[in-house]
């Protein structure tokens, strides 16, 4: 099933994940996993992905806790005017890395760069919180909701709400801090 919709986040940056997560635990957030995600992405010798702003990523979400992993495309279009990052994002659930991996290439896609972080994931009024760890590069905090307003207040209920809003990807911080191609 492929989704295609909007995507609102706003990404902070933080010193204790650890705090954050317990925070979440005392507002009764529900924790909904715990994953290690390795994202590759792809694009045109010529780069006219990266030229429009855009992105091809090929996910692998394995369970910490069963050692399952399911496979995601994920399209990400151009960022929009505002606060926070929003975009257009068209996703499909895909059954092989390795068969997805092929069928990119023969379309004249290459992979370019590839990095892997530690995600615990929850759920707050509405909201998608991820509790991120990026080796070499940081931990962070992404809450994704269905606008602005919602996203700040589960913002403001977790602390966050002077901190900066961080509108850089993991795969430029990946390719900044020379861990991804």
């Amino acid at each position: 099933m492929a989704t295609n919709q909007m995507e609102m986040e706003a990404k902070i940056a933080v010193a204790d994940l650890a705090a954050i997560e317990d925070r979440l635990a005392g507002l009764g957030a529900g924790k909904t996993g715990e994953y290690t995600e390795t994202d590759t992405f792809f694009d045109f010798p010529d780069r006219r992905l990266k030229a429009a702003d855009s992105a091809l990523r090929l996910r692998e979400r394995k369970n910490l806790h069963t050692g399952q992993s399911n496979f995601r495309l994920t399209f990400k279009g151009p960022r929009q005017p505002g606060p926070f990052k929003h975009r257009r994002e068209v996703e499909l659930a895909v059954d092989s890395h390795e068969n997805t991996r092929a069928l990119l290439e023969a379309l004249g896609l290459a992979s370019f760069a590839e990095y892997t972080k530690r995600r615990h994931s929850w759920t707050l009024d509405g909201c998608g919180v991820e509790a991120d760890r990026l080796e070499g590069i940081g931990q962070f905090v992404e809450v994704e909701g269905p606008d602005e307003q919602t996203i700040r207040r589960v913002m403001a209920r977790l602390g966050l709400t002077d901190s900066p809003i961080i509108h850089k990807s993991y795969l430029s911080m990946a390719i900044k801090a020379g861990l991804a191609g």
